[in-house]
Protein backbone atom coordinates (compact mmCIF):
# COMPACT_ATOMS: atom_id res chain seq x y z
CA UNK A 1 0.00 0.00 0.00
CA UNK A 2 1.46 3.15 -0.50
CA UNK A 3 2.21 6.56 1.50
CA UNK A 4 -0.83 8.65 1.36
CA UNK A 5 0.28 11.45 4.02
CA UNK A 6 -0.70 14.45 2.36
CA UNK A 7 2.11 17.05 2.85
CA UNK A 8 0.82 20.54 4.36
CA UNK A 9 2.72 23.20 3.54
CA UNK A 10 4.15 26.16 5.81
CA UNK A 11 3.19 29.36 4.24
CA UNK A 12 3.33 32.70 4.79
CA UNK A 13 2.18 34.50 6.68
CA UNK A 14 3.50 32.43 9.14
CA UNK A 15 6.04 34.66 9.90
CA UNK A 16 7.40 36.26 12.98
CA UNK A 17 10.63 39.25 13.10
CA UNK A 18 11.58 41.12 16.02
CA UNK A 19 14.75 43.32 16.37
CA UNK A 20 16.45 43.35 19.93
CA UNK A 21 18.82 45.59 20.47
CA UNK A 22 21.99 44.37 21.77
CA UNK A 23 21.49 47.05 25.30
CA UNK A 24 17.83 45.34 25.99
CA UNK A 25 19.76 41.57 26.38
CA UNK A 26 23.42 40.21 26.23
CA UNK A 27 23.36 36.30 25.42
CA UNK A 28 21.61 34.51 22.84
CA UNK A 29 20.06 33.55 25.73
CA UNK A 30 18.75 36.74 26.87
CA UNK A 31 17.88 37.65 23.69
CA UNK A 32 15.15 35.06 22.57
CA UNK A 33 13.65 35.68 26.32
CA UNK A 34 13.74 39.65 25.82
CA UNK A 35 11.94 39.08 22.04
CA UNK A 36 9.75 36.27 22.65
CA UNK A 37 8.76 36.93 26.46
CA UNK A 38 9.20 40.66 26.94
CA UNK A 39 11.56 40.21 29.55
CA UNK A 40 14.16 42.63 29.79
CA UNK A 41 12.39 45.13 27.47
CA UNK A 42 13.72 46.79 24.02
CA UNK A 43 12.29 43.80 21.68
CA UNK A 44 10.43 45.86 18.28
CA UNK A 45 8.10 43.04 16.42
CA UNK A 46 9.30 44.49 13.04
CA UNK A 47 6.93 41.83 10.52
CA UNK A 48 3.87 43.69 9.47
CA UNK A 49 6.72 46.41 8.40
CA UNK A 50 8.43 43.98 6.51
CA UNK A 51 7.98 43.71 2.50
CA UNK A 52 7.63 40.26 1.20
CA UNK A 53 11.26 38.29 -0.28
CA UNK A 54 13.48 39.61 2.78
CA UNK A 55 16.87 37.36 2.95
CA UNK A 56 16.91 36.33 6.21
CA UNK A 57 18.78 32.62 6.75
CA UNK A 58 22.08 30.35 6.92
CA UNK A 59 23.90 30.26 4.56
CA UNK A 60 26.75 28.01 2.96
CA UNK A 61 29.47 27.62 5.28
CA UNK A 62 32.80 28.43 4.58
CA UNK A 63 35.02 25.14 4.71
CA UNK A 64 38.64 23.61 4.41
CA UNK A 65 39.69 21.61 1.86
CA UNK A 66 42.81 20.90 3.08
CA UNK A 67 43.54 16.52 2.77
CA UNK A 68 46.22 14.42 3.37
CA UNK A 69 47.63 12.31 1.74
CA UNK A 70 45.72 9.51 2.82
CA UNK A 71 42.47 11.22 1.73
CA UNK A 72 40.98 9.85 -2.30
CA UNK A 73 38.32 12.33 -2.74
CA UNK A 74 38.05 15.66 -2.30
CA UNK A 75 37.49 17.26 1.65
CA UNK A 76 35.01 19.80 2.95
CA UNK A 77 35.28 20.63 6.00
CA UNK A 78 32.57 22.76 7.67
CA UNK A 79 34.79 26.02 9.94
CA UNK A 80 32.59 28.75 9.86
CA UNK A 81 28.91 29.48 10.08
CA UNK A 82 27.73 32.15 7.78
CA UNK A 83 23.98 33.86 7.00
CA UNK A 84 23.07 36.88 5.20
CA UNK A 85 20.26 39.29 5.88
CA UNK A 86 18.66 41.62 3.87
CA UNK A 87 14.97 43.60 4.71
CA UNK A 88 13.16 45.82 2.78
CA UNK A 89 10.69 47.29 4.76
CA UNK A 90 7.71 50.11 4.04
CA UNK A 91 7.87 53.66 5.16
CA UNK A 92 4.94 54.76 6.32
CA UNK A 93 2.84 57.58 5.24
CA UNK A 94 3.51 61.41 6.86
CA UNK A 95 0.61 63.41 7.79
CA UNK A 96 1.05 66.62 6.01
CA UNK A 97 -0.89 68.57 8.80
CA UNK A 98 1.78 67.79 11.56
CA UNK A 99 4.89 65.93 9.62
CA UNK A 100 4.52 63.44 11.18
CA UNK A 101 4.19 59.77 10.41
CA UNK A 102 2.35 57.13 12.99
CA UNK A 103 4.83 56.13 15.65
CA UNK A 104 3.02 52.52 16.51
CA UNK A 105 3.22 51.74 13.03
CA UNK A 106 6.07 48.92 12.32
CA UNK A 107 7.12 50.46 9.03
CA UNK A 108 8.14 53.40 11.16
CA UNK A 109 9.17 51.41 14.10
CA UNK A 110 11.85 49.80 11.71
CA UNK A 111 12.98 53.11 10.05
CA UNK A 112 13.20 55.11 13.86
CA UNK A 113 15.87 51.79 14.65
CA UNK A 114 17.49 51.57 11.16
CA UNK A 115 18.21 55.48 9.23
CA UNK A 116 20.72 56.23 11.01
CA UNK A 117 22.35 52.29 10.77
CA UNK A 118 26.17 52.26 9.41
CA UNK A 119 29.32 51.87 10.49
CA UNK A 120 29.61 55.38 12.21
CA UNK A 121 26.70 54.36 14.34
CA UNK A 122 26.98 51.06 15.16
CA UNK A 123 23.50 50.24 15.54
CA UNK A 124 23.60 46.22 16.59
CA UNK A 125 21.21 43.47 17.81
CA UNK A 126 19.71 40.38 16.50
CA UNK A 127 17.13 39.69 14.52
CA UNK A 128 14.93 36.92 15.58
CA UNK A 129 12.79 34.61 13.18
CA UNK A 130 10.18 32.56 14.07
CA UNK A 131 8.34 30.37 11.56
CA UNK A 132 5.53 28.38 11.54
CA UNK A 133 3.41 30.66 13.45
CA UNK A 134 1.29 34.02 12.61
CA UNK A 135 2.77 37.09 14.11
CA UNK A 136 0.52 37.80 16.51
CA UNK A 137 0.70 34.10 18.07
CA UNK A 138 2.00 34.32 21.63
CA UNK A 139 5.89 32.37 21.86
CA UNK A 140 5.76 29.14 23.82
CA UNK A 141 8.09 26.98 24.98
CA UNK A 142 9.11 24.24 21.74
CA UNK A 143 9.04 27.17 19.29
CA UNK A 144 11.89 27.43 17.19
CA UNK A 145 13.62 30.98 16.17
CA UNK A 146 16.87 31.53 14.50
CA UNK A 147 18.93 34.69 15.65
CA UNK A 148 21.46 37.29 13.54
CA UNK A 149 23.16 40.83 14.12
CA UNK A 150 24.04 44.12 13.28
CA UNK A 151 22.56 46.43 10.65
CA UNK A 152 24.15 48.23 7.97
CA UNK A 153 23.75 51.89 5.72
CA UNK A 154 19.76 51.60 5.29
CA UNK A 155 18.91 52.00 1.30
CA UNK A 156 16.01 54.17 0.17
CA UNK A 157 13.95 52.36 -2.05
CA UNK A 158 11.95 54.77 -4.91
CA UNK A 159 9.67 52.74 -6.87
CA UNK A 160 7.58 53.76 -9.89
CA UNK A 161 3.83 54.98 -9.94
CA UNK A 162 1.75 52.57 -7.39
CA UNK A 163 4.89 51.07 -5.73
CA UNK A 164 5.37 52.33 -2.73
CA UNK A 165 8.20 54.20 -0.70
CA UNK A 166 10.05 51.73 0.87
CA UNK A 167 13.86 50.94 2.23
CA UNK A 168 16.12 48.45 2.60
CA UNK A 169 18.35 47.56 5.18
CA UNK A 170 21.62 45.27 4.61
CA UNK A 171 22.71 43.17 7.64
CA UNK A 172 26.05 41.85 8.47
CA UNK A 173 27.64 38.99 10.17
CA UNK A 174 29.04 39.42 13.44
CA UNK A 175 30.22 36.23 14.37
CA UNK A 176 27.01 35.18 15.82
CA UNK A 177 24.26 33.39 14.83
CA UNK A 178 21.71 30.98 16.52
CA UNK A 179 20.27 28.44 14.27
CA UNK A 180 16.61 26.88 14.58
CA UNK A 181 16.66 26.38 18.90
CA UNK A 182 13.91 25.67 20.34
CA UNK A 183 12.53 28.00 23.23
CA UNK A 184 12.43 26.64 26.68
Amino acid sequence: MADTAVVKKMLPPNTTVWWVPISAAGTATDVLKSALYGEGGGAVDLSCGIVSGMTLAATDSETDSTTTICDSAAANTPVRDNYEAKITFLREWIDPENGKANANSPAEKAFQLFKNAGASTQVVGWLVQRLGYRQTAAAKAGQVVSAFVQADNPQDVIGEGTTPIQFTVPFLPQGTMVQNKPLT
